[in-house]
């Protein structure tokens, strides 16, 4: 395992040892968890005799086993070697200083001795900045992608380990270009009529800055000292636009209302009594309505277009992705003559719209470029592996 690796997962360890006891940590070879577990539990009692012996054992043995990978790899020579031999000093000082805060008592018990890792680690660190920093150089001058992208990364370790390495911000702009695969986005109209100059402008402003990932840079505008190796053309086939169209619809609501009363009479023309005197009276209703005239205006818009991928070294068409934009206008309105009693509350909120005008056709295009940017913009990312 790397030691940068296992620096990684060491706070997963800890996490792990807290399930556990020091002592099967340490049968386990999780030396480090094992020390983690140990101290927390000397911080608490010093004179725990159990987790001493546990924290000297995992503490000399790893030390140990870091000093062996040292010497490994000092040994076999090889010039990539620093950056591993800097992570294991790292681990080794990190280990240190995790022991170093535990009582005097418990240090005299596992008879720990400071060890000053600084020169080692800043002598390791430089050596792996040079090493990455001269390797890097050397793929650059190949000139091809995959050994730009490859120093780009190891130029990237270099800067983690010094921020202002000789050149560094320089080289890592070169080598971000090297890799970089341009794509030239480009709008094409053969839909036969002429458009809005706005209308092509808008389907432009795509959100490149999400579409500019990894080694893949899309351009609106062509700059003549970038060779582009695909050329992504939005190819507008046609345009559709339907007339205006007005729909009308009358219909009458009515509703039975009370109106009044009339009074009972028996057959010698006698107002009729109920059982305690009163007057029998019947209730009158009468039928009123109202006439509604509803308006459904409607037009709709559709443009097509291919979205095609071009590989310009050999002209070749590589895929088309078929976009289809449409947008709908629709619009109810109503009026209303008569008793406005008569009818229901839902057509009286009908009777709220006020009159509005068609959509003329630039403004159709523009609402259909929304939507048609939309399209491309999930068609690039959803065809980004056919450019590398």
């Amino acid at each position: 395992m790397k030691p940068r690796v296992n620096l990684l997962i060491l706070g997963m360890i800890i996490l792990v040892s807290a399930c556990t006891s020091s002592q099967k940590l340490l049968e386990r070879g999780q030396y480090d968890a094992a020390i983690s577990h140990a101290v927390k539990k000397l911080m608490k009692n010093p004179d725990n005799n159990e987790e001493i012996s546990v924290l000297q054992r995992a503490y000399s043995v790893a030390n140990q086993q870091d000093n062996e990978r040292i010497n490994q790899l000092r040994i076999s020579g090889q010039p990539n070697i620093w950056s591993d031999i800097n992570a294991w000093y790292e681990a080794m000082r990190t280990r240190q200083n995790k022991v170093k805060v535990l009582p005097q008592s418990a240090l005299n018990a596992i008879n720990y001795q400071y060890v000053n890792y600084d020169q080692e680690i800043a002598t390791s660190k430089q050596k792996a900045a040079e090493y990455f920093y001269s390797h890097a150089m050397t793929l650059l001058q190949k000139e091809d992608k995959q050994s730009a992208r490859q120093a780009y990364d190891e130029l990237q370790r270099v800067k983690s380990y010094f921020a202002t390495f000789k050149d560094i911000d320089e080289q890592l702009k070169k080598a971000r270009f090297l890799g970089t695969t341009f794509v030239n986005y480009l709008v094409v109209n053969n839909t036969q009529m002429v458009i809005p100059k706005a209308f092509e402008e808008d389907l432009y402003k795509l959100p490149f800055n999400e579409l500019n990932t990894g080694w893949i840079q899309y351009d609106p505008v062509r700059d003549k000292n970038i060779h582009y190796e695909y050329d992504v053309v939005l190819n507008l086939r046609s345009i559709n636009i339907s007339g205006d169209q007005v729909k009308e619809e009358r219909y009458t609501e009515s509703k039975e209302i009370p109106d009044g009363f009339n009074y009972l009479f028996d057959k010698n023309g006698n107002v009729m009594k109920d059982s305690l005197g009163n007057d029998i009276k019947i209730p009158k209703t009468k039928i009123i309505s109202c006439q509604v005239t509803e308006t459904f205006l409607f037009k709709s818009s559709m443009v097509t277009a291919d979205l095609e991928y071009y590989k310009n070294e050999s002209n070749q068409l590589v895929k088309s992705v078929p976009i289809k934009s449409e947008w709908v206008f629709r619009y109810f309105m109503a009026y209303a003559q008569g008793d406005m009693s008569a009818l229901r509350d839902e057509t009286r909120a009908k009777l709220n719209s006020a009159p509005v005008p068609f959509p003329a056709q630039n403004e159709m295009l523009y609402k259909n470029a929304v939507v048609l940017k939309d399209q491309v913009k999930y068609a690039l990312k959803n065809n980004n592996t056919i450019i590398n």
